[in-house]
């Protein structure tokens, strides 16, 4: 490839960390890519199966979990995809910057919450009240779509723990932490197995 057509398929990939761009011929070999990415991402991207400008969420598989989009584009009449991967994170407030108040008032060592420290069902009943289940009984029903038998732990009890290990007392304040700590960019993987799923 001649270096100015390779010029060209650079500009198309993001400079946003947040995004990560790959860019491959119409039959899969990849062209550019803006990070030193995953040994196995050419095989990954054959088995998204995406159509043009289709979205589908990675899931518990790499370091993130990803949004990922294709997109068709020519150069100069030769068909290249991009296939573009973006940090996932739960809920319409991807963009949402918590008051800077809150955040002087909270001293934030991330090394304490990482998501790994809390247990299955404390994992559970952090993504049931990242999705919007805040009752005892929404998250119990909630729990239920995924899980046939009964929850396994008691939904009161781990909720009040949660509230020591955070120092507060009421569950929206206790969800405003989980979101500041980034604990809603990732899935439980009792819930959400390693896997493609369609959005």
């Amino acid at each position: 490839m001649n270096d100015n057509l390779n010029s060209e398929l650079s500009r198309n990939t993001h400079a946003n960390k947040q995004l990560i761009s790959i860019i491959t011929d119409n039959f899969g070999n990849i062209i550019v890519n803006n990070s030193k990415f995953f040994p196995f991402l050419k095989l990954t991207l054959i088995n998204l199966q995406l159509q043009p400008n289709q979205k589908k969420l990675l899931v518990n598989m790499l370091d993130k979990n990803y949004l990922i989009c294709k997109i068709p584009f020519e150069i100069k009449t030769y068909p290249y995809c991009q296939y573009v991967f973006e940090e996932w994170r739960m809920g319409n407030d991807f963009n949402q910057i918590l008051s800077n108040t809150l955040k002087k008032q909270i001293k934030i060592n991330e090394n304490v919450f990482t998501y790994e420290s809390f247990s299955t069902f404390e994992q559970e009943i952090i993504h049931s009240l990242l999705s919007g289940y805040t009752t005892d009984k929404e998250i119990e029903s909630y729990l239920k779509k995924f899980i046939s038998k009964k929850t396994k732990g008691n939904i009161k009890y781990t909720i009040s723990m949660l509230y020591l290990r955070f120092n507060t007392c009421s569950r929206t304040d206790l969800i405003k932490l989980l979101k500041l700590y980034e604990l809603d960019k990732y899935l439980p993987i009792s819930l959400f197995p390693p896997g493609i799923y369609d959005l």
